[in-house]
């Protein structure tokens, strides 16, 4: 009991000694403490930034007080560029006519393939896509109104240098994602001493109306109605098209199949350059969902990177992370470049001024089904 009253009288009053000691160890308790948060918080700081920067997408390309000009002698279109396109970054290039927009693609699409620097760039007149060759190491694809043109020609082109003759089926859609499972038979007409090339356009050695059940066609058969491809000809409502033939398809039904083939074999940049140009109410509507559904579902993950150049503020789909505004300035060679929200009020008020500028212009007309094919086979044969 006189331990316990000494115990508790020296707890309740501790002597002046006692509470100097008392006092010294709280306050090293409380430094110790102090420094035990900063050393976890920096390690958090650390850390973070470290996982951040793992998780950073790496740089495709970038450009520093980059001329983009075309012609001799170079016309400037767009005076000191700068600017940083990563993976995963959809890119919305804007401007009006004429003020370098597939041109700066074309360039980002060179860089990234290491040509960029001595290599004459050319007017958007001149650029076409990827179809006519393989898709392996593609750096940049277009998908716009000119390709799916020059396409068409290529093929009218090959059809005629084949040597084939109506009676036999030209290049499906089939044939276009998969050329290296093209039927390997003899030619159909036996030219003596004759092979044909082996071009991704070239016309299949079947009947014009084989089916999906033709000896001939069962690799391809097999190829597109499996795996990811299968996948994507039903997201795209291509699926009952896959053995029709490409000058057969309508522009949106042509233009879909493009798309398809990129994502099939993604290239490191891939350019829908107006794609919606040249497309009906309907097919727009059609193509816009099927993008949003396949390409903004991931992140962008089926592409390296997107570069988005539109007329109109309803065809940048999937929605772009980043926008370049071109035509800026006095002479009209400038450029305003930053991430989406920061300059989503600038390009909400750059088409506006666009929409007021062409609503006294005439609608353009819409080409009818088959009307791309037509003008293509008319120029191939001229």
């Amino acid at each position: 009991l006189a331990d316990r009253t000494y115990l508790g009288s020296w707890v309740a009053r501790p002597s002046s000694s006692e509470r100097t000691w008392l006092s010294f160890f709280g306050c090293l308790r409380l430094s110790m403490a102090r420094r035990l948060a900063r050393t976890s918080s920096r390690l958090a700081r650390s850390l973070s930034t470290a996982l951040a920067e793992e998780a950073s997408p790496s740089a495709l390309v970038t450009l520093h007080d980059r001329t983009v000009a075309i012609g001799t002698p170079p016309r400037t279109l767009v005076d000191r560029l700068s600017l940083t396109l990563r993976e995963g970054d959809r890119l919305a290039i804007l401007g009006e006519n004429g003020s370098g927009k597939t041109v700066t693609a074309q360039l980002l699409g060179r860089a990234i393939g290491g040509s960029a620097d001595g290599v004459e760039l050319t007017p958007s007149s001149a650029v076409a896509s990827s179809a006519g060759v393989g898709r392996e190491g593609r750096a940049v694809v277009h998908v716009s109104f000119e390709s799916h043109r020059r396409l068409l020609q290529s093929e009218v082109r090959e059809y005629r240098e084949s040597r084939f003759d109506v009676t036999h089926r030209r290049a499906t859609l089939a044939s276009y994602l998969f050329p290296e499972l093209r039927p390997d038979l003899p030619h159909p007409n036996g030219f003596a001493g004759y092979t044909p090339k082996e071009a991704r356009l070239a016309p299949l050695p079947v009947p014009y109306d084989a089916d999906a059940h033709h000896p001939g066609l069962a690799a391809l058969e097999s190829a597109v109605t499996r795996g990811e491809a299968g996948e994507l000809l039903r997201q795209f409502g291509l699926y009952e098209l896959r053995h029709r033939p490409l000058f057969a398809m309508s522009t949106g039904e042509a233009r879909k199949t493009m798309v398809v083939d990129c994502l099939l074999s993604p290239p490191q940049l891939l350019v829908l350059d107006e794609a919606f140009d040249g497309l009906d109410s309907q097919s727009r509507d059609d193509l816009r969902e099927v993008l949003l559904r396949t390409l903004d579902a991931d992140g962008g993950r089926r592409t390296g990177a997107l570069a988005l150049i539109a007329h109109h503020p309803d065809d940048l789909v999937p929605p772009p992370t980043h926008a370049l505004l071109l035509g800026q300035g006095e002479g009209r060679t400038g450029f305003l470049g930053g991430e989406w929200r920061e300059m989503a009020a600038t390009v909400g008020a750059y088409f506006d001024s666009q929409r007021l500028a062409s609503s006294a212009r005439p609608p353009r007309p819409r080409l009818r089904r088959g009307a791309v094919a037509a003008e293509a086979a008319a120029e191939a044969a001229a």
